[in-house]
């Protein structure tokens, strides 16, 4: 499966979730597909000896300068509600790997994240850009 028109489906309870792609700013998306390995280690001659034992994603994107307090509320809402554990802010998640140029669907987990305030109009919140990384636990 090529690219579908999503970078980020939130999956869960419920329909699915797209992140809007109004809301992201597209030349930060970042994804990189880690392998893992397990208890690599170089002998005496100094070759690398590798276990590998897992490939895993982890997807960093920046929502858009200048959303609105109503936007970063409905895709917050859409993340929380979908939490396979709120405690982990663990999600489950389908996201465009784009060295395979297909999907990876696993479990994902949302890093503390710091939200900057641009601007208050009124009753209107506009925010600074912000980072969101979804890290892979490797399922």
């Amino acid at each position: 499966m090529a690219y579908a028109g999503y970078l980020i489906r939130v999956m869960g309870s419920g329909a699915p979730y797209d992140i809007p792609l109004e809301y992201i700013s597209e030349k930060s998306y970042k994804c990189t597909h880690s392998t893992l390995d397990l208890d690599p280690y170089r002998d005496a001659n100094g070759v690398l000896h590798r276990n590998a034992v897992l490939k895993t994603p982890k997807v960093v994107v920046n929502t858009r300068p200048h959303l609105r307090n109503t936007n970063v509320a409905e895709i917050f809402a859409n993340l929380s509600n979908r939490y396979i554990s709120a405690m982990e802010k663990k999600l489950l998640l389908s996201v465009y790997i784009p060295e395979l140029d297909d999907y990876y669907v696993g479990y994902f987990y949302l890093p503390d994240l710091d939200f900057t305030i641009q601007k208050i109009e009124g009753d209107t919140i506009i925010y600074d850009a912000i980072k969101l990384s979804f890290i892979g636990y490797g399922d």
